[in-house]
């Protein structure tokens, strides 16, 4: 029996509620093969013929490249920047150069992060943590927004993070790479 996912494409249901987590390709688009899953039937899974469930909101640091891009199930560099896909639960890449990427990526490498922060955030009013999540997420950054909150406010440290913090916290970015340059020439 097949159900519909947020997107409205269909996932195989196991009995009992328990959903294969992946869709089903190919001509019919949602009939599903006798040895589509491993899950209860012991037979192979048919790598062929599925991928990732991407109706979920639910990402980990694996999924995603640093340049938003989604991986596809089985690459190992990004297809879209070359990046190599993180191994392993390893976090290698800060909260904050994600942050940063993402930023750049959306609104250009010139950007001036304080109005990147007013068009978000709607002012340039300082917000909470609960805010810097939901309006981050909400605008489609899929990374730990609660870490990079967590980095942005380390120096005040007083709960809230505004324009001037973004400023700041570009300006701290711009001297490191251009302290990183320095290694090149």
């Amino acid at each position: 029996e097949c159900q519909l996912t947020s997107t409205g494409l269909p996932i195989h249901d196991h009995g009992g509620g328990r959903a294969c987590g992946h869709r089903h390709l190919g001509p019919a688009m949602g009939a599903v093969s006798a040895s589509c899953c491993a899950v209860g039937n012991g037979k192979a899974q048919d790598a062929a013929s599925i991928v990732p469930n991407r109706g979920s909101h639910q990402f980990d640091d694996r999924s995603i490249c640093i340049c938003g891009n989604e991986f596809m199930p089985d690459s190992v560099h990004c297809r879209k920047c070359g990046q190599p896909r993180p191994r392993g639960s390893d976090n290698s890449i800060p909260p904050e150069v994600r942050l940063v990427a993402w930023i750049r990526r959306r609104n250009g490498v010139d950007c001036d992060f304080g109005d990147v922060f007013e068009e978000i955030f709607g002012s340039r009013d300082p917000v909470n943590v609960r805010v810097f999540d939901e309006k981050l997420t909400k605008k489609g950054y899929r990374f730990d927004a609660k870490a990079t909150f967590s980095r942005i406010d380390r120096h005040a440290k007083c709960g809230m993070v505004g324009a001037s913090d973004f400023e700041i916290f570009q300006a701290e970015i711009e001297d490191r790479e251009v302290e990183g340059l320095k290694h090149f020439r």
